[in-house]
């Protein structure tokens, strides 16, 4: 397949699973194809009315160029915390550049009061998790990457130039699943490469392409290439 990839162009291979993801990564890797493995971070599993302030704390931890203009924009400064000023909000992200993780606790707690909001020890445990394991750190930093592996959720809002999607991840007999398909194969803007096993899913994609294609008067030959790769 990737003899069809162009490699000074950007690729996304997007999948339905997270334990999938990692598997195709670390093969490419071994391969020596260099890719970023973007898995979902603790953090970002837990949403609740406090959990962005500390998404927020880990993104202006992360990222370099996060700052505190980005970080009031995220939790919605102006709307849902009128009483915290902008000047405040930065004397307390400040500290983030001069402590070690010791310290770590004490300033998240300055900020969670900040915002008269009590500690929560379950989204403080996953922040630390967040922050300590570099693999999520990919994800923060996605746009530096050329080559990513990612699940087709955390694709959203995403665009590459090459991307592979694996026919057996779809079921179009919902209304979800064609809604993630469309996602999916969208992210691509000049080549969509979609592998496709000889297994019942994959059978039944080709089968629900045919038909669609027949109902919109297209002709499939005319706009895709099938190529037998006989591994």
């Amino acid at each position: 397949v990737l003899d069809y990839i162009d490699n000074n162009a950007s690729l996304a291979i997007l999948t339905r699973k997270n334990d999938i993801v990692k598997i195709i990564g670390s093969n490419l890797n071994k391969n020596g194809i260099k890719c970023a493995i973007i898995q979902k971070s603790p953090i970002e599993y837990i949403q609740n009315k406090d959990s962005n302030i500390y998404l927020s704390i880990a993104k202006y931890i992360i990222i370099k160029n996060y700052s505190e203009y980005d970080f009031s924009r995220d939790i919605d400064l102006d709307n849902k915390y009128k009483e915290v000023s902008l000047e405040e909000l930065k004397m307390h992200l400040k500290k983030f550049n001069k402590i070690d993780g010791k310290m770590l606790k004490k300033v998240v707690c300055s900020i969670v009061k900040l915002f008269n909001l009590a500690f929560n020890e379950e989204l403080y445990s996953k922040l630390e998790e967040t922050l300590n394991n570099n693999i999520f750190h990919y994800g923060f930093n996605i746009d530096q990457y050329q080559n990513v592996v990612m699940t087709i959720h955390a694709a959203k809002g995403l665009e590459y130039e090459q991307v592979i999607l694996f026919a057996a991840d779809f079921d179009f007999t919902s209304p979800e699943n064609r809604e993630l398909h469309y996602v999916a194969s969208t992210r691509a803007k000049s080549k969509l490469i979609i592998i496709a096993n000889n297994d019942c899913n994959s059978n039944k994609f080709w089968t629900y392409l045919n038909n669609r294609a027949e109902i919109e008067g297209v002709e499939l030959d005319k706009i895709i290439k099938r190529v037998n790769l006989n591994l």
